[in-house]
């Protein structure tokens, strides 16, 4: 009889090289192309590439008893290499990959008792309340059984994975282990997107979800790997950028894996041959080379500030037309971008607040359905209590940076702050282009869960701080 205990025993024995192996098989166990798995549009039918159930089970195996420090890892092995397509209908719900191993980690924590931390900080608030806004105000505005049902799962994913991130992702040890993990996920579909230049196939299709043929505009090969489109996976190339020249400055033997990321990250951003992604490596370039002027970046803060400002009053167009003139291939859809958040301001008495159903009527020849913007999609969906919430969301996450580049001596903790306060600033440059959803939308919660994770040491460090110092001046006073 099968003992479930065996299989973790050999699972904690020989992890490194199982998770190695599950890291590197996804390339090679594509098997036979499912024609049916191209219809990911279809609701209610199970549709799922045989490999990938086998890439399941061993990954939620994995899940369940790998070490709490590990156990975070194979979910974004599984969820960047396989198509978010596939889905198992089970009673007319859903279950998405990613939502089956957002289950199996939930499983754990409370298996485990691994909640964590017990109290919550501004940051875990907001995205909860966010979460609930968004939800409400949906099922308001459609006042439907399946409305209900919809926003029930998207709840669950958004909430489920950031206990579950932050739960699992605790110290600086997780997050450099985490790291070096996106380094061999970058490599791999840096791997995918240089094959899709030579070749015009992407060979994630044989799980179905995705395209088999490599979309071109321009005459450039766009390449997307199992990201969905070019835009977002040239977007996770460009965000990781920070992360991996953080690990160029920590131990020496992280070199090499920082050579390797960085490499792997500039290859997805311009593979992709997209102006976005290019754009927000800039971003996260720029953002990168002004650590040196760290100690001046209010001034640089309130200067941008200032200069935004100063150009919308000195233009003859509103300042956000620049979006018309911020591209970098011909074909970019810059101008279907400006169109769309002028017509978000201009429009607000109709979204405001139980957001809008549609956005078809605001220019019916641009293609005003297709939502190029993430704080759009927010307010749309979620009115404006809801874009609020999410800009909330983002201030105090670049609050609680600052406050810990400022309350921090370590030089290794200040750069990684730094590194983090880099990526999100690029997303939030992405944002202007793209909204996110599959496999980028839980890297964006990635991101949020560790900022929270790092800012609760920040504070910790910053009271033992200020009760050092409290004691030694007690004892200079009395000596």
């Amino acid at each position: 009889m099968f003992n479930f205990n065996n299989l973790g025993i050999m699972l904690h024995k020989y992890e490194h090289m199982t998770l190695v192996a599950l890291l590197f098989c996804f390339p090679f166990l594509l098997g036979v192309d499912y024609k049916t798995h191209q219809a990911s549009q279809l609701h209610d039918i199970t549709r799922i590439h045989p490999v990938a159930i086998v890439a399941l089970v061993i990954t939620v195996a994995f899940m369940l008893k790998l070490p709490r420090d590990k156990a975070i890892l194979p979910f974004f092995i599984m969820i960047m290499l396989v198509s978010m397509n596939q889905v198992i209908a089970i009673f007319s719900l859903d279950f998405f990959i990613y939502r089956i191993l957002i289950i199996a980690g939930l499983i754990r924590l409370t298996i485990c008792s691994e909640f964590y931390p017990q109290t919550k900080n501004k940051i875990d608030k907001t995205i909860f309340l966010l979460v609930i806004s968004i939800c409400v105000v949906y099922i308001l505005q459609w006042q439907t059984v399946s409305a209900i049902i919809y926003r029930a799962g998207y709840a669950l994913d958004i909430i489920g994975s950031y206990i579950l991130f932050r739960s699992l992702i605790r110290d600086i040890e997780d997050i450099d282990r985490l790291i070096k993990t996106f380094v061999f996920i970058s490599l791999i579909i840096a791997t995918i997107m240089i094959i899709e230049q030579i070749t015009q196939i992407n060979i994630t299709s044989f799980f179905g979800g995705v395209s088999k043929y490599t979309g071109i505009r321009d005459g450039k090969i766009r390449s997307e790997a199992a990201l969905g489109h070019p835009i977002l996976a040239g977007t996770f190339g460009a965000i990781m950028l920070p992360l991996f020249v953080y690990l160029w400055t920590n131990q020496r033997q992280s070199k090499s894996y920082a050579i390797l990321g960085i490499f792997s990250s500039t290859i997805i951003a311009f593979t992709s041959s997209s102006s976005g992604p290019i754009l927000t490596y800039i971003a996260a370039m720029f953002a990168l080379f002004l650590y040196p002027l760290r100690q001046y970046i209010r001034v640089i803060k309130w200067g941008l500030l200032f200069s935004v400002v100063s150009l919308h009053l000195y233009m003859k167009a509103p300042v956000w037309s620049l979006l018309d003139r911020v591209s970098v291939f011909g074909s970019s859809t810059a101008y279907h971008r400006f169109v769309l958040v002028d017509q978000f301001i201009r429009r607000f008495d109709e979204w405001w607040l139980l957001g809008i159903k549609s956005t078809e009527q605001w220019n019916e020849l641009l293609q005003m359905w297709d939502i190029t913007n993430q704080f759009v999609r927010i307010g749309i969906d979620g009115g404006f209590l809801s874009l609020f919430l999410f800009i909330s969301a983002i201030f105090f996450c670049f609050n609680r940076i600052g406050c810990g580049i400022r309350a921090l001596t370590n030089d290794k903790m200040v750069f990684l702050f730094w590194a983090l306060g880099a990526m999100f600033f690029s997303n939030i440059t992405a944002f202007m282009g793209v909204s996110y959803y599959g496999q980028m939308l839980f890297i964006w919660i990635l991101t949020i869960s560790i900022i929270s994770s790092l800012s609760d040491l920040s504070n910790h460090n910053w009271k033992s701080n200020q009760e050092t110092i409290a004691v030694n001046t007690c004892n200079s006073l009395v000596n």
